[in-house]
């Protein structure tokens, strides 16, 4: 009586099982057909978020194109990034080299902030922000297991502060490199050397020129 009790159960158990794992295969089998043939959805409001005219696709990897994404979201008044955000970030940049063979983002918006942003396996993307108080023109690049952000232009208008130069993210061993050109108020010009990793921050300016004043 206890046996077939016992394999009533494990049967029962084994039938979960299979059904459940049946659904999951049947799922992402019909996920995947689609995707190959490609997926539009005209608009997507969520209450943080609205993303019109979006597009998927997967070819060897997920392709992906939006015209335009609203952000609703209350703005930090803190600009700082500790460890665990950056931690985050690292992380992402691995599902972007991983799992993205192209994403395109015509226009994003957020407060008084407007975006524009593109990637490419294997080839030149940008980031390009504009907002009445800063704008930056940036191209990037995936090459290595690196993310290679190159800082065309970078303007802080409230502060006179403008920057160039690069910006290199180890998303594998969890290491930041960046060479930035800085100049403050048309007077301080430096070059700062940065490296940073889970255990240390080393950084080093160098002076351009002389300093006159500031401001």
């Amino acid at each position: 009586m206890n046996d077939k009790i016992i394999i009533s159960t494990i049967s029962k158990i084994y039938f979960i099982i299979v059904s459940f794992l049946s659904f999951i295969f049947l799922t992402f089998s019909l996920i995947f057909i689609l995707l190959q043939n490609g997926i539009y959805i005209d608009n997507i409001s969520l209450p943080n978020l609205q993303i019109k005219k979006l597009y998927i696709k997967w070819n060897e990897k997920l392709n992906i194109t939006i015209d335009e994404t609203n952000i609703i979201k209350k703005k930090s008044s803190s600009t700082s990034l500790d460890y665990k955000e950056i931690n985050k970030l690292f992380k992402k940049l691995v599902l972007f080299d991983n799992w993205f063979e192209e994403v395109i983002i015509n226009k994003i918006t957020f407060n008084d902030i407007s975006a524009s942003f593109k990637y490419i396996d294997g080839k030149s993307g940008f980031i390009k922000a504009k907002s009445p108080s800063f704008l930056l023109k940036s191209s990037l690049f995936f090459e290595s297991k690196l993310l290679n952000i190159q800082i065309d232009e970078f303007q802080d208008f409230k502060k006179k502060i403008v920057v160039n130069g690069n910006i290199i993210f180890d998303a594998y061993n969890l290491e930041l490199t960046s060479s930035l050109n800085t100049t403050i108020n048309n007077e301080v010009s430096l070059n700062i050397l940065l490296n940073a990793n889970r255990e240390k921050l080393f950084y080093k300016k160098n002076s351009l020129k002389d300093i006159k004043s500031i401001t």
